[in-house]
C-alpha cells in the first residue's frame, strides 16, 4: 500500500505532462501558414476590391534603401528600381501588369509581418522604416490598437506564377494602409499609391 501512495503522485504528474497542461487562459496564437487567396477573389466593384492589393497602383518614389545595397546589378536584363518610377502596377485575379507588360495567372499569398520584422529584414538605414513612417507622417493601418509601433502587423503579399517570369518589381509588397504600399522587401523600396477611379 505504501508503494501505491508514493507512486500515485508521480503517475499524476506524468499524466499531466503527457496530456499537456491547459490553463484555459486567453492565449492568442497566430497561424504561421500563409493564406492562399483564391483566383476568383475579385469582387465586381472596382472601388472596393475584396483583396487589399487588387487595383491599380502608381509607383511614386524610392522610399527606403537597404544598408550595403548599391543597386548596380544589371545581370539578366535587370534595371535599377528608379526605372519603374511613374509606371503603374495593376493586380487582378487574372494578371499582374507592370507598365505595359502583363503576367498571367498570378497566385497571391497573404502573411502578416510586424513592422519590426520588416525593418530588421530589410536592414533599412538613413532612414530606417520607423524614421520613414514618422518623417512622411504615414498613418499605418491599425496602429492605434498597439502600444508599440514595432508590434503593428503589416499585410505582406507575395505573388507567384506557374510560368517562370522574370519580374523585378511588384511580386512582394507590404500594405501600409488601404491606399499606400511599399513595393519590395529588400534593396530599394518603392512607395506606391492606389490610383483612384
Amino acid at each position: 500500500m505504501k508503494f501505491f501512495r508514493s507512486v500515485l503522485p508521480v503517475m499524476a504528474v506524468l499524466a499531466l505532462l503527457v496530456s499537456g497542461c491547459n490553463s484555459g487562459g486567453n492565449v492568442k496564437t497566430v497561424d504561421p501558414k500563409p493564406t492562399v487567396i483564391p483566383n476568383n477573389a475579385q469582387t465586381p466593384s472596382a472601388t472596393e476590391p475584396r483583396v487589399a492589393i487588387f487595383g491599380k497602383w502608381k509607383l511614386d518614389k524610392i522610399a527606403l534603401k537597404s544598408d550595403a545595397y548599391d543597386g548596380t546589378s544589371s545581370e539578366a536584363g535587370e534595371k535599377n528600381e528608379e526605372h519603374y518610377l511613374g509606371k503603374e502596377l495593376e493586380y487582378t485575379d487574372k494578371y499582374l501588369r507592370l507598365g505595359e507588360k502583363m503576367f498571367l495567372n498570378p497566385k497571391y499569398t497573404l502573411e502578416y509581418m510586424k513592422i519590426s520584422e520588416y525593418d530588421d529584414g530589410g536592414k533599412f538605414r538613413l532612414p530606417d522604416f520607423y524614421g520613414y513612417i514618422l518623417n512622411e507622417k504615414i498613418n499605418i493601418e491599425n496602429k492605434e490598437n498597439y502600444k508599440d509601433l514595432s508590434d503593428v502587423p503589416l499585410k505582406f503579399f507575395n505573388v507567384t506564377f506557374d510560368k517562370d517570369y522574370f519580374i523585378q518589381v511588384g511580386t512582394q509588397v507590404v500594405m501600409l494602409d488601404k491606399d499606400t504600399m511599399l513595393v519590395g522587401i529588400w534593396g530599394k523600396i518603392i512607395l506606391a499609391h492606389r490610383v483612384k477611379m
